[in-house]
């Protein structure tokens, strides 16, 4: 049975069916995630145990190492459980029918860089490692921190690799999609911004540009307190020069309007900013 393992943001565990499995303690998950994150590797027990219990002896750690790992095999049920190799100094997680969106992004990375798995790797990339776990560990929120940065970098690259390629290419849909994702990661991230903008205005939608750059502005001044530079004003002195809009594919109007009901779906989304109109 495959298991589902959600790294990148909040962290998720579900089943076959989708169904979530919640474990009963944070340092049950904390060993999960460490476990999955070596991707089936072995890993010293005396490392693990001191990333999760550092202030404790050296046998008292290994004792809570081996209750939480009783725990761990009971919350993930016999299905899952039964996963878990430990012996008496290694021990890892048999990653054969795990699907983690942190392998897969990995993988991405790894292989071709055609624009379409780039693009596909910036969408696994949905929040920072580990984003909401909080366990009282400094190894372990080291260990957290240092993965989170290097994913960060690595996701800038590849989206820094696949917008130049989008633009080189001239394919204006691409790029708008590579510079959404890069500014979600990176608010800060003017050359996407930048991007975004360009592709706005050649389209024509020129009060979409200037909310771009009001975003990019907003973000340097927040983030960093810094002005947009030089490259970026000059783009955004365009914004009031009338732009023809390209060309677009509009269907035929209705011989008679029509008042007709409308259902309205709510859903709940997670999306980087509050505001609505920009989702």
């Amino acid at each position: 049975m495959r298991l589902s393992i959600k790294l990148f943001g909040s962290p998720e565990v579900s089943d076959t069916t989708g169904n979530l499995i919640r474990l009963p303690t944070r340092k049950s998950e904390g060993l999960l995630h460490y476990l999955i994150e070596s991707n089936g590797a072995e890993v010293s027990r005396e490392v693990v145990a001191d990333l999760l219990w550092p202030l404790s002896g050296p046998d008292q750690a290994r004792a809570s190492l081996r209750q939480e790992l009783s725990v761990l095999r009971k919350g993930l049920g016999p299905d899952y459980g039964d996963r878990i190799f430990s012996g008496s100094d290694r021990m890892s997680f048999d990653c054969t029918q795990v699907q983690s969106d942190l392998a897969q992004f990995r993988a991405c990375a790894a292989g071709s860089k055609d624009v379409p798995t780039l693009i596909q790797a910036l969408g696994l990339y949905s929040g920072p490692f580990l984003d909401t776990v909080r366990i009282r560990s400094q190894p372990f929120s080291d260990w957290v921190w240092a993965l989170r940065q290097s994913l960060e970098a690595s996701a800038m690259a590849l989206g820094s690799d696949a917008l130049k390629q989008a633009q080189q290419g001239q394919n204006n849909d691409q790029t708008a999609q590579i510079a959404q994702h890069l500014t979600r990661i990176d608010p800060t991230f003017e050359l996407a911004h930048r991007a975004l903008i360009q592709v706005l205005l050649d389209r024509g939608d020129t009060d979409l540009a200037k909310r771009q750059f009001t975003l990019c502005a907003e973000a340097l001044k927040t983030k960093l307190d810094a002005e947009p530079s030089q490259e970026t004003l000059h783009l955004a002195a365009q914004l009031d020069t009338p732009r023809p809009a390209t060309a677009r594919s509009t269907p035929p109007a209705p011989a008679l309007r029509q008042r007709r009901p409308v259902t309205f779906l709510s859903v709940l989304a997670d999306i980087p900013d509050s505001d609505p109109e920009l989702f």
